[in-house]
């Protein structure tokens, strides 16, 4: 689906909703829409417990009179059956309370997971075929979201993302980094030979921000358009901070995520955005 901005110009909602703002991405875009002024309304799992009975009842009164929702919440990792069905359970709430919505502005903040795999750069319009369980779960709410809500309704699919705060600690510059300034072993699965794009969080939130400001409908990619290896971007971090750390490659036990090469065109991105300059990896570390 194409891109579009609903608004001429960017203008800013009175009321944002973002569910999931305890979590990496919903936290970052609560602080930003806040710090830009906006009447933000965070919703974390202190707020609602989406699998709760009581869970729709409680986001149908937070919503009313909002102009836009982020929906930036997910069980991850999400790895096994039983996960996926709760992300799926956690939706109904969204769903329902949605219902009779339809000039609510959606942004869902989905993932790159729900492509196929590709030997070619992917974009917007590439095969969606996930071959792991968080691709299908992203996948399937969007789904759900596009056949129950009414209301316009943009998808943003992140590719792996970076940055200080995230809780996971997941391989890639995030674990290298904290690795690198204690000085620990980086130890890479296989070679690290695999080629990944990587954004930075504060331009996944810019995106989101500009969506909500362009009142945009329609999919785009939150990707730099740059790939690195797992091993250069251990190099680079050991580099960038001066590290004693040793990078070691190890045996793979399970098979190389994506055949190793998981590359985006960021055009749309670029052309609906142009305001936005995205920090690539090789930008913060080298």
């Amino acid at each position: 689906m194409r891109l579009h901005h609903l608004n001429p110009r960017p203008v800013r909602p009175k009321k944002v909703v973002v569910v999931g703002a305890g979590g990496f991405i919903g936290g970052s875009v609560a602080r930003a829409l806040m710090d830009d002024g906006v009447n933000t309304v965070p919703v974390s799992r202190r707020e609602i417990d989406f699998l709760d009975n009581s869970a729709a009842l409680k986001f149908q009164s937070v919503v009313k009179g909002a102009d836009a929702l982020v929906v930036a919440l997910a069980e991850a990792p999400c790895k096994d059956s039983s996960v996926l069905v709760r992300n799926i359970q956690m939706l109904d709430p969204i769903v329902h309370a949605l219902g009779d919505m339809d000039n609510l502005h959606v942004v869902y903040v989905s993932s790159d997971a729900v492509y196929a795999d590709s030997s070619s750069v992917l974009r917007e319009d590439s095969c969606c075929a996930p071959t792991t369980i968080h691709g299908v779960m992203h996948l399937a709410r969007e789904i759900v979201l596009g056949q129950a809500v009414n209301s316009p309704l943009a998808i943003v699919r992140p590719t792996l993302v970076f940055g200080d705060d995230d809780p996971h600690n997941g391989y890639g510059p995030n674990r290298f980094k904290r690795q690198a300034e204690s000085n620990e072993i980086i130890r890479l699965f296989g070679a690290g030979e695999e080629l990944r794009d990587h954004i930075w969080v504060n331009d996944v939130t810019a995106i989101i921000t500009g969506i909500l400001y362009k009142k945009s409908v329609g999919v785009v990619n939150a990707v730099t358009g740059e790939v690195n290896s797992f091993r250069e971007i251990a190099s680079m971090i050991v580099d960038n901070l001066n590290s004693a750390s040793i990078i070691e490659a190890s045996e793979r036990t399970e098979p190389m995520p994506h055949n190793g090469y998981r590359a985006f065109d960021n055009s749309l991105l670029r052309e609906e955005f142009p305001e936005i300059t995205v920090t690539t990896l090789r930008d913060t570390y080298s």
